[in-house]
């Protein structure tokens, strides 16, 4: 439960700076009058935006859960320390990559003045989103007995902080029910396929930029 919200709270923190900060380097197309005449991969120029906001976000990710990781060092061992550290990596990536997935949806299907209020109204309903994830959060569990109890339903299965909240618990405290088992594998495959897809998807987002241009 614990690990649940600080992962939340780590989500809400870094993915709205995602959306304010960079929504423009994502859809940035200043430099392609540029780069596009030098013998430079398309896939190079959008892995270097990668790389640059990953960076930044690693940066600021570490800036916020830097000092809890190093007491939870000394407060619960070593493994406790691994796990989150790489749970965080896997939240950070899976941000990245969602954000971008989106704006790789909405470039496919809409053009022109269209598409920069439909790119407006996506960041307000991840903004949305991240408030109200928050409420299904913390009623993914139930006090019973002075005890917090994880009670098992279909929704928390798209809460994606209770997926790396499971694997702390898997991995400090055992108890290895199906559940808890499959909450844990979807922290680890889901980031992993996404980042997949954006791969595959690079040539089509790069084309698809060129809409941005458009004023019809």
């Amino acid at each position: 439960f614990q690990m649940s919200l600080v992962y939340g709270m780590i989500t809400f923190m870094v993915m709205t700076s995602m959306i304010s900060d960079f929504s423009s380097v994502l859809l940035d197309i200043r430099d392609r009058n540029i780069l596009l005449t030098k013998p430079i991969d398309r896939k190079t120029i959008n892995a270097a935006k990668f790389v640059h906001i990953l960076s930044y976000l690693s940066l600021l990710t570490l800036a916020i859960s830097g000092i809890p990781l190093l007491v939870g060092l000394f407060r619960h061992g070593v493994v406790f320390f691994l796990v989150s550290a790489v749970n965080i990596i896997l939240l950070d990536i899976f941000i990245v990559v969602l954000t971008a997935l989106f704006y790789i949806l909405i470039l496919k299907f809409f053009d022109g003045e269209k598409l920069k209020d439909i790119i407006n109204y996506v960041q307000i309903f991840f903004s949305f989103a991240i408030m109200i994830g928050y409420q299904f959060l913390s009623r993914s569990f139930e006090l019973v007995h002075l005890s917090i109890s994880l009670d098992p339903a279909w929704w928390q299965l798209f809460i994606f902080p209770l997926w790396y909240g499971t694997i702390v618990e898997l991995a400090v405290n055992g108890g290895f029910q199906s559940y808890h088992l499959l909450l844990a594998g979807l922290g680890i495959i889901v980031p992993l396929l996404s980042l997949w897809l954006y791969i595959r998807a690079v040539p089509s987002f790069e084309n698809n930029l060129q809409k941005l241009t458009y004023h019809g």
